[in-house]
């Protein structure tokens, strides 16, 4: 789904659909793709004289979140547009380079937000993993402004694990109430 303008069918931004690095949102244009899983784990015990085994809850796993982008141009500013959302994307696997003290700090933590599919605020998450589709079927831009080929269509699918600091892992209450 993409929403368009009254103006010559330009896209327009959907409304709190975004991946946020740090103060900078990526806003979609084009609804994405999302699936959200998270597993329970739970201990078997067999006791004597019992006919069924009792079970406890043992642990969560990792919330993993998958995130399908696709980006469309519909003009040469927003070719120009997509590539440096791609390559903000594709910087979210590498570490960061910082000051003399440190030779690196990891990869920045996002916040996931599109609409109420991943609860009422923000996920927090790291990106494990992304794949980028260049398809062939659709036009690419000719060379200029130092840009060489661009397709007007690009699917990067992306991979989050859901991070929380200690005070504020969910509860069954809080999954109930607000979904995250």
């Amino acid at each position: 789904m993409a929403a368009t303008s009254a103006r010559g069918g330009q896209l327009n931004f959907i409304p709190d659909c975004y991946i946020k690095i740090g103060d900078l949102p990526i806003q979609m244009y084009i609804m994405p793709d999302i699936s959200d899983s998270h597993n329970a784990s739970y201990s078997k015990t067999n006791g004597t004289g019992r006919s069924l085994p009792t079970y406890t809850f043992s642990n969560g796993d990792a919330r993993t979140i998958s995130w399908s982008m696709h980006l469309f141009a519909d003009s040469e500013n927003t070719l120009n547009y997509n590539l440096k959302i791609l390559r903000l994307i594709e910087s979210l696997t590498y570490p960061r380079t910082v000051a003399r003290t440190v030779p690196f700090l990891p990869p920045n933590i996002v916040k996931l937000k599109c609409g109420e599919v991943l609860g009422s605020y923000e996920i927090c998450a790291v990106l494990q993993s992304y794949s980028v589709k260049f398809p062939t079927d659709v036009p690419w831009s000719a060379p200029q402004n130092g840009n060489s080929y661009i397709p007007y269509k690009i699917d990067i699918d992306l991979n989050f694990e859901a991070v929380y600091d200690a005070g504020t892992l969910p509860g069954s209450e809080r999954i109930i109430t607000d979904g995250n």
